[in-house]
């Protein structure tokens, strides 16, 4: 039943299959609560209180390091179940208990947090709020001053792989509220949406999507999550709250990839996620009417940008244009409906939907495309239930680049035995068999 909100998330089939971690019962960040806060949160990590106590500003609180740094990192290896909830912060930056547990499957609760905060590499964080006795779940993010370390020569290669994605270890972009969005988006996009493969933002950066060799050295930029068709083609999301001078410059840079990329593999969807009461009032049109012609105007810069299509792979859509009310979801967002700057000059903007690839064609070469699908499977960060299915051997992988076509086997323990009694019998000669006899009596 549509009410004018849409339709409950909860009334929709869910591809999660861990009810209760489902985006019902997960605390809604668009509209409850955390615009009435700062965008950041106020974060805590190991290092953060060893100074103050070193300093003596603070009595020591042993719950707050519950253990050496040693000792959780060695319970850490021990646990899978803490390595996939690290790979989740890796990958979506930052992000909230509740949906920690929903990528994973697992519960992320006093003992994870402990250890992998006493491990130093996740600091604790929350938002700050003027409403009174309102609980927002805790969050997390990777420690600023702890790389991995030791823990990648503790792992084994698919559990580092999974880990990383082979990656650099690196924090990235730390506006909390906005990837708590984003995270979020990318669940009930794997929860609600036919999508194969969704990742966050570290595997959304441009070096992966269109190749080292076109972005400038140092330039970590990148989109906030990636979905990937079935047929490959991948859409990245940016989330943004706010037009201006960097939106129109963040427009222009994927327009210019854009028209570089020949595969057609790639197109982008900007998502308006101004807060809820104010995205539609008379300073929110304006802000939306500016995006829009960023887009536009990025879109049509140059002819080779028109000869090349861009306009077909860039897009935007409010957050409200699909989930129009708390825990629901509007019909538009299961086809992934967006607007493109596609029309005539009079009516620029028209509706598409991204999954159909009869409204937004796919990649050039779908084969070739289709790989992330079964690559990312091995990650930690892709939520659990996408994970089934056809995967990469890493075993042989590392076989091959070792130079091996079989694994390597031990010598059988007979062989080293006639190889004992070659050596007797060259020591001793007649006697050789007298001493494999006191040998084997001993």
């Amino acid at each position: 039943m549509d009410d004018g909100l849409g339709m409950p998330l909860a009334s929709l089939p869910c591809r999660n299959p861990v009810t209760r971690y489902a985006a019902p019962h997960r605390f809604d960040p668009y509209w409850t609560g955390i615009w009435d806060t700062h965008h950041s949160a106020v974060w805590v990590g190991r290092r953060d209180v060893e100074l103050t106590r070193h300093a003596r500003l603070v009595r020591p609180v042993r719950s707050e390091i519950r253990f050496a740094d040693d000792v959780a990192r060695a319970m850490l290896v021990e646990r899978p179940g803490l390595l996939r909830a690290l790979g989740v912060t890796g990958m979506w930056r930052t992000i909230s208990g509740q949906q920690i547990a929903a990528f994973t499957g697992e519960v992320f609760g006093k003992l994870s947090d402990d250890i992998l905060f006493s491990a130093g590499l996740l600091a604790r964080g929350r938002l700050l709020t003027g409403i009174t006795g309102l609980r927002l779940p805790p969050l997390y993010r990777t420690a600023w001053t702890a790389p991995l370390g030791d823990i990648e020569t503790q792992v084994t290669y698919q559990q580092w792989l999974a880990l990383t994605a082979g990656v650099p270890w690196r924090n990235g972009p730390q506006a909390d509220r906005h990837n708590i969005l984003a995270s979020e988006l990318g669940l009930r996009c794997a929860e609600y949406g036919g999508w194969p493969c969704v990742l966050g933002e570290s595997m959304a950066q441009f070096n992966q999507l269109f190749g080292d060799d076109k972005v400038p050295a140092g330039r970590n930029w990148a989109g906030d999550l990636l979905l990937v068709r079935a047929d490959g083609l991948r859409v990245v999301v940016e989330v943004s709250a706010s037009a201006g001078v960097p939106f129109a410059e963040k427009a222009d840079r994927w327009a210019q990839f854009l028209a570089q990329d020949k595969t057609k593999a790639t197109m982008v969807v900007f998502v308006d996620a101004r807060r809820p009461d104010r995205s539609h009032d008379r300073l929110g049109q304006v802000i939306h009417r500016s995006m829009k012609k960023s887009i536009s105007r990025a879109a049509f810069k140059s002819m080779d940008r028109v000869t090349a299509g861009v306009d077909e792979r860039m897009a935007i859509v409010r957050w409200d244009d699909w989930f129009p009310g708390p825990h629901h979801a509007a019909p538009e967002f299961l086809t992934f409906d967006v607007q493109r700057p596609t029309g005539p000059n009079d009516n620029r903007w028209e509706w598409a939907s991204v999954t159909d690839p009869f409204e937004v064609a796919g990649p050039k070469d779908p084969k070739t495309a289709q790989a992330i699908i079964g690559n990312a499977r091995l990650l930690y960060g892709l939520p659990h239930w996408l994970g089934d299915g056809p995967k990469p051997d890493v075993t042989q992988w590392l076989l091959r680049h070792a130079g091996f076509d079989t694994p390597p086997v031990a010598p059988h323990v007979r062989r080293g035995r006639s190889e004992l009694r070659r050596y007797r019998r060259e020591r001793f000669g007649g006697n050789a068999e007298r001493v494999d006899d006191q040998q084997h009596d001993r």
